[in-house]
């Protein structure tokens, strides 16, 4: 199966959803990035969920700055996807741009939450 098609945008990011990736560009400073991100990253999972996705990529290799309220936001999202029954958990690449060193680091550090269930591609 595979997620509905849509694109969204949050201040300096823009989010697609297409197939079996979703697709972060740009930059994410808010001081308030659950409003946005907290809904989206909800929705996103119980749609992963109900459309029976094994492997979600999670493309960020355009995003070039996110703050750590946003980077909260995703490790809620993790949570999620961690607490699932096991017929119903699915796995989590980020593929990461080698050009901003943030990436590398910040999703090694957010996979020890659910190592089984999080990869990760450095492009």
């Amino acid at each position: 199966m595979s997620l509905a098609e849509s694109k969204s945008n949050y201040l300096g990011a823009e989010f697609i959803v297409s197939a079996d990736t979703l697709k972060i560009i740009g930059t994410i400073d808010s001081s308030t990035p659950g409003e946005f991100l907290s809904p989206f990253f909800k929705s996103l999972h119980e749609q992963i969920v109900s459309s029976n996705v094994k492997k979600i990529n999670i493309d960020i290799t355009g995003l070039s700055y996110i703050n750590s309220s946003s980077i909260k936001e995703l490790v809620s999202w993790i949570i999620m996807q961690k607490s699932l029954p096991d017929d119903q958990e699915y796995m989590m690449n980020f593929i990461c741009n080698s050009e901003y060193l943030w990436q590398d680091s910040s999703i090694t550090t957010v996979s020890f939450l659910n190592p089984s269930k999080i990869t990760k591609e450095v492009i």
